[in-house]
């Protein structure tokens, strides 16, 4: 890792620690290596996910904050395919999109939106994958069940089941 690098996401931890990593609809956690990072989305209000707890993860190019990192999620989510990287202006599939202003949470804030946007949820792009209403409200019902036993769940979120609501 270059010293831009390691710079930069040592300054987005100092940033996100004073809000314990955590923001509305969104947790995230690095891991010790920083050049991957996981991500919880929870708490979709008022869409097809209501309910459900997302796990994901961001890995970051050697050339971050230059070049665009990579998002997956691993577990379901009714949207995106589990450990596909997935395809938006953002990620590495559109470094000519990408901004180095961007950072972690408001990527996530951004991959948010695409996977809850009625206007985009049937576009199915790299790593989208196209399911009913009513198989993305099941999917949401389970994924709180299916959370807890995660290892990476239980490895850098379990601090958070109180907020995830995983008591």
């Amino acid at each position: 890792m270059n010293s831009s690098f390691t710079k930069r996401v040592t300054k987005e931890i100092q940033l996100y620690q004073k809000d314990n990593f955590s923001f509305p609809n969104l947790i995230l956690q690095p891991c010790e290596s920083l050049d991957t990072w996981y991500f919880i989305i929870h708490d979709l209000k008022d869409t097809d996910y209501e309910g459900g707890i997302y796990l994901g993860k961001v890995l970051l190019p050697p050339k971050y904050p230059f070049k665009a990192p990579d998002f997956q999620f691993i577990t379901q989510s009714g949207r995106f395919e589990i450990n596909k990287k997935i395809c938006t202006s953002f990620t590495g599939f559109h470094n000519e999109l990408y901004s180095p202003s961007w950072n972690i949470a408001s990527m996530c804030a951004g991959l948010t939106s695409f996977m809850t946007d009625p206007d985009t949820i049937e576009s199915k792009g790299l790593g989208g994958i196209l399911m009913s209403k009513q198989e993305r409200q099941q999917i949401a019902k389970g994924s709180g069940i299916a959370i807890k036993t995660n290892e990476i769940y239980l490895k850098h979120f379990i601090q958070y089941k109180e907020i995830l609501k995983l008591d």
